[in-house]
């Protein structure tokens, strides 16, 4: 199997990650595969769920005058000024569906954002599955491992982060900070 196929799967660049971790021998062996889907899940979520989305969500389920229809007047993302994603709808659908049920409300956001992930990695799998050459015996390979750390990911773990606004949180970086008084071109003094 050629070593750039993951190049040639339309999935944004964390997923490319994951597949080519999950096409070189030495890397799915070490385990680093699973480490590539934990990137592109948390990347998948920073970048399909915004902010403010997750706290209007989260406050429509908890809030109590509507009793039996909490999401009943949301019909988009938008209205709970989310950025529009895909994730988005499909995180309010499964929270209506999840409500219909008769879940409780507490669980509700989390479980619908874990579903939504679970079906995005799965989505994902699917879309390599189709990129990658069918006589090759080292496809059912890589599908196997792919599936198998699709298993391993802890999704509610992920979904409790988002609602948490873990995923959103920012690293600062081992930079030094920027000081105007410096001498910028690094001659120590001398001038």
């Amino acid at each position: 199997m050629r070593d750039d196929i993951h190049k040639r799967v339309p999935r944004p660049f964390r997923v490319q990650q994951w597949v080519r971790l999950s096409v070189n021998d030495a890397d799915r062996e070490a385990g680093r595969s699973f480490n590539g889907l934990e990137a592109a899940a948390g990347d998948a979520c920073r970048r399909e769920f915004g902010k403010n989305f997750v706290q209007n969500f989260l406050e429509a389920l908890n809030r109590g005058d509507q009793l039996f229809a909490p999401l009943s007047d949301v019909a988009s993302p938008r209205d709970l000024s989310g950025r529009g994603s895909p994730a988005e709808s499909e995180t309010i659908t499964e929270a209506k569906r999840l409500i219909a049920m008769g879940v409780s409300r507490q669980s509700v956001g989390v479980q619908a954002i874990e579903t939504t992930m679970r079906n995005r990695v799965a989505a994902d799998i699917r879309v390599t599955a189709a990129t990658l050459p069918a006589r090759d015996p080292k496809t059912p390979v890589v599908l196997d491992n792919m599936r198998a750390d699709a298993q391993r990911l802890d999704y509610r773990a992920l979904a409790e982060r988002v609602c948490n606004g873990q995923v959103h949180e920012t690293r600062r970086s081992n930079t030094q900070s920027f000081d105007v008084d410096v001498d910028l071109r690094g001659s120590g003094g001398r001038r």
